[in-house]
């Protein structure tokens, strides 16, 4: 997607709209601007099971469980399904994001976090086996593979060529934690599922000198373009 970024600065004596103002003067600029946006908070979140009812039974937080938890921007929460994957003779478990537009992306963020439960704190809860994918209309396509992952305190990142998609989901095929006593032996959870365009996160940055240095006042103006929207915000 082509994008651009400018930021502009004025000064002034006067903090009406109709006083005097030095001319617009271009402080940064960037026809890429590195910056990504989290697609997920968008999304319509569905899965294959939600294990909350479980959970609730337990004991445990009742935020836990459900997909929207996987996709709340909260790591004390999580997308935690309580069965079985395919590898243990169940079936692979699914955490689906609808953005109901298409969506060019190109990078994901998957967490996870240790037990929140006090008889097992610590034990790990992170998908072991998974595969990213993307939905091209027709069928799902994978994009990025993770195998014998335990880890469940750094979020794990996977970039892809960027594919233009309504859809993404990671799908699941192994967990970690073993809870022989309910008969379940690799449960795991997703505390966050990110999705974005790209993995750059950081946009252009400079420091302005205004000709006018005994200015009262300042207006700042920031035009952001891309193919969908354009914006032009001025704060004084």
């Amino acid at each position: 997607t082509s994008s651009s970024i400018a930021i502009s600065v004025r000064s002034g004596n006067t903090s009406s709209p109709d006083g005097t103002w030095t001319s617009w003067s271009e402080v940064a600029s960037s026809s890429n601007p590195a910056v990504s946006f989290n697609f997920s908070t968008l999304a319509v979140a569905s899965s294959s099971r939600e294990g909350d009812a479980e959970l609730t039974a337990a004991g445990m937080p009742t935020l836990l469980g459900t997909a929207a938890a996987g996709v709340d921007e909260d790591e004390d929460t999580m997308w935690f399904p309580f069965a079985n994957t395919s590898a243990n003779g169940g079936t692979a478990q699914w955490l689906e994001l609808d953005f109901g537009s298409a969506q060019t992306v190109g990078y994901v963020s998957v967490s996870s976090m240790d037990n929140p439960g006090a008889a097992g704190a610590g034990l790990d809860l992170a998908p072991r086996d998974y595969t990213i994918q993307t939905w091209d209309g027709a069928n799902w396509i994978g994009q990025a593979t993770t195998t014998d992952n335990t880890t469940f305190a750094t979020p794990l990142t996977h970039e892809f060529t960027p594919v233009t998609t309504d859809k993404v989901r990671i799908v699941v095929t192994e967990g970690n934690m073993a809870y022989i006593g309910l008969g379940y032996p690799d449960l795991f959870g997703v505390a966050e599922f990110e999705v974005y365009s790209s993995s750059a996160t950081t946009a252009p940055s400079t420091t302005a000198t205004l000709a006018t240095t005994t200015a009262q006042y300042f207006q700042y103006k920031i035009d952001f373009t891309n193919t969908d929207i354009t914006l032009t915000p001025e704060v004084s």
